[in-house]
C-alpha cells in the first residue's frame, strides 16, 4: 500500500476513472440501457433454473404442484407478445419496465395507474396490457419478492401475531400498537388508529422459508449439489465441510430418520445489524435474518443466489435480547417443516 500510494502515487494524466469497470454514464443512460433486459435471465435467476428447463416445462403436459403452475404461468407471460406482432416487449417486460420507471421517479399509484389506462387506449385493441396497478402488483408477486407484515410492539415486547392479532396495545407495557398523532384540538396525543389508515408503530417482515428451499430443488443447476454433503465430498479425515463436523454426526446418531434421507435440510442462520440509508448521520439499524443450506458444497453455500432472506426486523437500535420475539414466525415454521415436511418438484430426479 505505501508502495502504491507513496512511492509510485497516482498517474496524474488519470483523471477519468473509466479503466476500472466504472461507469462513466448518467443514471437516465443506465436506465436506458437496461431498459430491454432479458426476462428469461430474470426468471433464471428468480428460480434458479437454467433456460432449457423452462422449455421443458413449456412443452410438457401434465399436472403440476402450485410452485411449478406459478412458473408455468410466468414464463408464458414473459414469452407472450404484447399484441400480435410485438417483438420489443412481452406482456411480462413491459410492467417490469413500467414499475421499474415508477420507483426510479416517485411515481404515485394513482398516476401510474392513469398512465396504464393511457397506453392501454394507444396500444390495439388485442393488447395483454394490465390496466390497473393491483394487478401489476399481483403479476410481480409471482416472482416470489412478496412478504408477510407483521405488526411489532414499539418496545419489542411482543408481536400482534395469532393470539395477540386483534389487539391494540401490548399487554406487557401498554404501548399503543399504532403511531400517535399530536391532536391540536386536545392538546395530546391520541393514537393514530383514528386515522386511515392507522399507521404501525413498528413492522416486521417475514418471508416464508417454503419457497427459498423449493427453488433449490426445482433447479437443475442446484437440485444435485443439495446431496453433496451425502454423496459429494471426499471422506478423506479432513474438515471440509460442516458434514465432517462432531456437530453434524452427533446430530445424525440422535436423528437417525432425518439423517437416512440426503435430500432433507440442513440449514444455518446468521443475523446482523446495518444502516439502511446513505448517510451515516442516521442511527436507524435493520436487522435482516439471513438462512443458509448446508447441503450445498462449501463453495457455493454461502455465495448470495443461494442465501435466503427470512425476516427484515425494524428498530432504531439492536433488538439484542428480544430478538427471540422477532425470530418467533420463523421458529413457528421450521418447527412446522420439521414435523410435518412437504414436498417439491426434484429437477434431479424429475
Amino acid at each position: 500500500m505505501y508502495e502504491h500510494l507513496i512511492c509510485d502515487v497516482f498517474d496524474k494524466r488519470y483523471d477519468k476513472w473509466i479503466f476500472h469497470g466504472e461507469g462513466g454514464s448518467s443514471k437516465v443512460d443506465k436506465g436506458k440501457a437496461n431498459m430491454h433486459d432479458n426476462l428469461d435471465e430474470l426468471l433464471e435467476d428468480t428460480f434458479m433454473m437454467p433456460k432449457c428447463d423452462f422449455d421443458d416445462i413449456m412443452d410438457e403436459d401434465e399436472d403440476f404442484d402450485v410452485e411449478m403452475v406459478r412458473i408455468y404461468n410466468l414464463v408464458r407471460d414473459a414469452r407472450q407478445e404484447q399484441y400480435p406482432g410485438c417483438k420489443k416487449f412481452s406482456k411480462l417486460s413491459i410492467i417490469v419496465c413500467l414499475l421499474r420507471i415508477k420507483n426510479l421517479y416517485g411515481w404515485s399509484d394513482v398516476s401510474f395507474s392513469a398512465l396504464l389506462l393511457l397506453l392501454k387506449e394507444l396500444l390495439p385493441e388485442n393488447s395483454y396490457l394490465l390496466v390497473t396497478f393491483q394487478d401489476c402488483k399481483y403479476l410481480i408477486k409471482e416472482l416470489g419478492c412478496s412478504y408477510e407484515k407483521i405488526h411489532a410492539c414499539p418496545n419489542d415486547c411482543i408481536l400482534f401475531w395469532k393470539e395477540h392479532e386483534n389487539e391494540d396495545t401490548c399487554p406487557k407495557c401498554d404501548a399503543s400498537r399504532y403511531k400517535e398523532i399530536v391532536c391540536l384540538n386536545l392538546k395530546k396525543k391520541v393514537s393514530c388508529k383514528v386515522v386511515s389508515p392507522p399507521v404501525p408503530a413498528k413492522v416486521l417482515r417475514y418471508f416464508p422459508l417454503k419457497f427459498g428451499i423449493k427453488k433449490l430443488y426445482m433447479s437443475s443447476k442446484t437440485a444435485d449439489s443439495m446431496k453433496w454433503h451425502e454423496n459429494g465430498h471426499p471422506n478423506d479425515g479432513k474438515l471440509r465441510h460442516p458434514a465432517h463436523s462432531l456437530a453434524w454426526k452427533t446430530f445424525d446418531s440422535l436423528h437417525p430418520d432425518f439423517a437416512l434421507d440426503p435430500q432433507n435440510v440442513r440449514l444455518g442462520l446468521a443475523s446482523d445489524g446495518f444502516n439502511p440509508y446513505k448517510t451515516m448521520s442516521s442511527k436507524y439499524i435493520i436487522w435482516p435474518v439471513v438462512l443458509m443450506s448446508y447441503n450445498l458444497p462449501p463453495w457455493a453455500c454461502m455465495k448470495q443466489p443461494y442465501l435466503m432472506l427470512s425476516l427484515l426486523i425494524p428498530s432504531p437500535s439492536s433488538p439484542k435480547s428480544s430478538i427471540d420475539v422477532y425470530l418467533k414466525p420463523l421458529v413457528d415454521e421450521l418447527k412446522e417443516l420439521w414435523e410435518k415436511g412437504f414436498e417439491t418438484y426434484d429437477a434431479s430426479s424429475k
